[in-house]
């Protein structure tokens, strides 16, 4: 994905800025491996928030 995607007005990418990227091609583009377990976490800690 890249970088500038995460932060643009939409806001359609912001999800990603909960994860770490894994690496990165270059200087704009961050590459994740997001398991399952990962957005499960997210989604508990999300719903707890609320």
């Amino acid at each position: 994905m890249k970088v500038t995607y995460s932060y643009n007005r939409e806001k359609q990418y912001r999800y990603f800025l909960n994860f770490e990227p894994v690496a990165t091609a270059g200087y704009s583009l961050y590459i994740y491996h997001i398991t399952q377990d990962a957005i499960n976490q997210l989604h508990r800690k999300q719903s707890q928030q609320q």
